[in-house]
Order: C-alpha cells, then sequence, then structure tokens
C-alpha cells in the first residue's frame, strides 16, 4: 500500500516547476530582459528535466519549444510547454513500464 503511494507521488504534477516556467514566460515578454531569461529558464529547465525524465533530452526538448515559440512568434508559453511535455512523457513511461 506505501509503494502505491509513493507511484502517486511520484506521478504528481509538477506544480512548483510550473509556476517558475509562468514567471520566466512572463519575465520573457521585457524584450531585453529575454535574453537573459531564456538562457536562465534553459538551464534550469534542463537540469531539473534530466532528473524528472531521465530518458528524454533535454537539449532536444528545448530546441523544439524555441523553434515552436518561433513560428508562434513568442505567443506561445515555452517554458510552460517544458514542463507539461516532461510530466506527459514521464506519465507514458511510467504506465509502459507498468504493463510490462
Amino acid at each position: 500500500m506505501s509503494g502505491n503511494k509513493a507511484n502517486q507521488k511520484s506521478m504528481s504534477f509538477p506544480v512548483g516547476m510550473l509556476v517558475l516556467a509562468i514567471i520566466f514566460d512572463g519575465l520573457g515578454l521585457v524584450p531585453f530582459l529575454n535574453i537573459v531569461t531564456e538562457a536562465v529558464a534553459g538551464f534550469i529547465f534542463g537540469i531539473w528535466q534530466r532528473s524528472y525524465v531521465p530518458k528524454t533530452s533535454p537539449l532536444m526538448t528545448f530546441v523544439i519549444a524555441k523553434v515552436i515559440d518561433f513560428f508562434f512568434l513568442g505567443m506561445v508559453p515555452s517554458n510552460c510547454a517544458i514542463v507539461v511535455f516532461a510530466h506527459m512523457k514521464r506519465k507514458a513511461e511510467f504506465k509502459l513500464s507498468g504493463e510490462k
């Protein structure tokens, strides 16, 4: 029974990282501050994603998010998308490992 609680805790949504992503996306709206916040956000979310979903390449996720951000002229909150994508990937990996 405690294993089930541990699994539920490990699958909880990373609310703290989402709040941090929202802050970085908000700060990214300031033109010159955007350069600094994107670099810092990429570093922080890369380290977090490497520990949260080890099988996912943080660099590839960051590049894909920034390409999508470029095509939508920065209107898509890309840091939030990185957090949501990492959680979805972790949840999918968890379900696949449970089916084996």
